[in-house]
């Protein structure tokens, strides 16, 4: 399963800004954006229960974050799954693995993108 989801530039944080010292509130508004995104293209799935794993494909048109700076983003994405029921929970026991990874993006490529965008793949 594929799920693609825009991340408008107010949303996208570097992990390297949460550890700087954004404020417990900023934090709180930036991850209910992504706890609240619209499962619409799952509904009709239900809720995995065997072990998946997880992988979070990130492009950028716009400023260009590395991998390890992603991590906050896929952490909220990855409570999101589970808070809209598709994972019933991220512990190990429903998830073998997470991976996640800024994809380098030919400069053609990237000038007709709209906006930047994450891919998650659940294996």
């Amino acid at each position: 399963m594929i799920l693609k989801y825009n991340i408008p530039k107010q949303y996208k944080v570097s992990t390297n800004k949460i550890y700087s010292g954004v404020h417990r509130r900023k934090r709180k508004e930036i991850a209910d954006f992504y706890h609240l995104l619209p499962l619409a293209d799952c509904k009709q799935l239900k809720q995995i229960t065997k072990k998946v794993n997880l992988k979070f494909e990130f492009y950028f048109k716009s400023r260009y974050l590395d991998s390890s700076n992603t991590t906050f983003i896929w952490k909220c994405l990855e409570d999101w799954l589970v808070k809209w029921g598709l994972l019933k929970d991220d512990t190990n026991k429903y998830i073998w693995e997470v991976s996640y990874q800024s994809m380098q993006i030919d400069k053609k490529i990237r000038k007709e993108m709209r906006e930047d965008y994450v891919r998650i793949i659940i294996i």
